[in-house]
């Protein structure tokens, strides 16, 4: 889940084609939010976070487990405004490499000034650069950083 200029920027800038898997991280619908799950052309929608809810297929804390997740699967993998939130950020970034096949996108959005807001916590900030060091199994060509 997202908000309007995430799913906007999601829209116009995504290869136009159809996924295999998607895997969307943080998507529980907290009534404020946009879903992707209407703005993507796929054949496999799964929609993961730490709590129940609705757009919610499994409860995963990647921190701690990818199951029941297959690793190298996921051809897109969605994950906007969950960084910041994550204590173990290293190891989501190794646990979201796993499930990415190869030359799997990662669209992600973090905040980079913004107030506070735990939900639960809201541990970091990060530049592009801190970034790409996290999750640094992607190519990081044809990247666009804002």
């Amino acid at each position: 889940m997202g908000d309007v200029n995430q799913s906007y920027f999601l829209e116009k800038e995504l290869p136009k084609k159809t996924y295999n898997n998607v895997l969307d991280i943080g998507s529980k619908d907290y009534g404020n939010t946009q879903s992707f799950r209407d703005l993507v052309k796929y054949n496999n929608y799964v929609g993961i976070d730490m709590e129940a809810g609705k757009n919610v297929d499994h409860v995963i804390d990647l921190t701690k487990t990818i199951e029941p997740l297959k690793e190298n699967t996921y051809d897109l993998i969605i994950c906007c405004s969950v960084l910041e939130h994550v204590e173990y950020p290293w190891i989501f970034a190794d646990n979201v490499s796993k499930l990415s096949s190869q030359n799997g996108l990662l669209y992600m959005t973090v905040p980079f000034v913004w107030k506070f807001h735990g939900y639960p916590n809201d541990y970091y900030r990060y530049t592009h650069n801190g970034i790409k060091k996290l999750f640094k199994n992607y190519a990081w060509k044809d990247c666009y950083f804002s």
